[in-house]
């Protein structure tokens, strides 16, 4: 199974000098403390036997409040002093939650290594740790719990605790992005919205803003949330107080596709395709929004799938073999909804 793992990798590009922190879950709420212990290890040993990067790692316990650990400042080498380190963790069992080790992460000194938490925390700490924390662009959010959002604490998607080799391909493709010593030839604009997008060309998928955001023009909240469908994504936002969002100007449409940096990858390493589900849908020829209001505003469609039950879908794409950044797609939707999207907003008052 291990040489089988390492084949997969052999495609990837390489990586050099990749720090890994690994971000334990010791608290009272972590049920599966030894399943954490043997992630970590598998996916370490992974990235330490893999020839497309130069990985070092180091783990960090929280979950005693006060009486947690300092930070550390150095990275182990070798696969096998890791690995006898880790296993050796007992879990302390304390109260401390998903937010107070972020509140700590936000202060740790070292800023040029990939941050992997692994948390069992219920869904309103981690949604109050990611209004404080500033270390998404380089946090993977492991979950212990399934059906709890992570996406507040970290801009990519969360793998399974099982997942090895989407954890692993996550840190390689984060600590490609990492900032680098030396300025890279490229530069960092700010949109309106206030996210640093890199050109395109350079731009990962995934970096969007966090939380609800409110635009004053139109007086709604919004909130992008990652990978899902449009009946999923709905029943989400319902959830959430809202629905997916309508759309009624130029003004709302450019306002909702400011909220991630266009990219030129077409789809992320789950075959999520980089653009926007938002709440309209065509039945039988007729469009309408789910969250019942007038269906008064019209974009451009680059494509517009004939005689079938679709959803509306804005582009985020921004390469030639893409549709122009902005545009409308109708998605099928019925019988089947074969495409996930990477994007998805909820809109309400």
């Amino acid at each position: 199974m291990l040489f089988f793992l390492l084949l997969f990798f052999k495609s990837a590009n390489s990586v050099d000098n990749c720090q890994t922190l690994f971000v334990i879950d010791g608290s009272s709420y972590s049920q599966s403390f030894r399943g954490e212990i043997t992630s970590i290890a598998t996916t370490a040993s992974l990235a330490f036997s893999s020839s497309n990067i130069t990985f070092s790692a180091n783990f960090w316990v929280y979950g005693a409040g006060d009486n947690d650990e300092e930070f550390p400042d150095s990275f182990f080498l070798a696969s096998n002093d890791f690995d006898d380190n880790v296993r050796e963790l007992q879990q302390n069992g304390g109260s401390e939650t998903i937010f107070g080790a972020t509140s700590k992460l936000n202060q740790w000194k070292i800023h040029d290594a990939v941050v992997v938490i692994y948390t069992a925390s219920p869904q309103n700490f981690i949604t109050l740790a990611g209004a404080n924390y500033t270390e998404q662009a380089r946090t993977i959010a492991v979950h212990l719990n399934d059906g709890v959002d992570l996406s507040s604490i970290s801009n990519y998607p969360s793998p399974a605790i099982s997942d090895y080799i989407n954890i692993l391909q996550l840190i390689i493709n984060v600590c490609g992005n990492l900032p680098k010593t030396t300025p890279a030839t490229f530069s960092t604009t700010t949109d309106p919205n206030g996210l640093n997008c890199l050109p395109s060309d350079h731009q990962p998928m995934y970096n969007c803003r966090q939380g609800w955001q409110y635009n004053s023009i139109t007086g709604y909240q919004y909130l992008v949330f990652y990978n899902s469908t449009f009946t999923d994504g709905e029943a989400y936002c319902v959830s959430q107080g809202g629905h997916l969002t309508s759309i009624h100007s130029q003004e709302e449409n450019d306002w909702i596709t400011s909220l991630c940096c266009p990219s030129s990858s077409h789809y992320d390493y789950h075959g999520y395709y980089s653009a926007y589900i938002v709440g309209g849908r065509k039945d039988n020829k007729t469009f309408s929004w789910t969250d019942g209001t007038p269906f008064d505003y019209e974009h451009h469609f680059c494509f517009d799938h004939e005689n079938v039950t679709a959803a509306i879908s804005i582009t985020n794409c921004d390469d030639k073999g893409c549709c122009a950044e902005g545009s409308w797609v109708t998605i099928p939707i019925e019988p089947a909804e074969p495409l996930n999207l990477s994007y998805l907003v909820c809109k309400k008052k």
